[in-house]
């Protein structure tokens, strides 16, 4: 699926864990988009990216 271009989402699913603008929109977005992001975003390969919004899930669930 295709998202707008600058949002939290579209950030979540296209730059790696490690770049600024990933970590910036990590806080901004929605627990909805988290969620969708996982969805979007393959097992394979994105271990990290993957353990970091289920981190963030898990964080805003406390």
């Amino acid at each position: 699926m295709k998202y707008a271009r600058g949002t939290p989402i579209s950030w979540l699913i296209s730059c790696p864990a490690s770049d600024c603008n990933f970590k910036a929109n990590l806080k901004r977005a929605s627990m909805s988009e988290l969620k969708l992001a996982l969805e979007e975003i393959p097992q394979k390969g994105n271990k990290t990216k993957r353990a970091a919004i289920e981190g963030e899930i898990k964080r805003r669930n406390r």
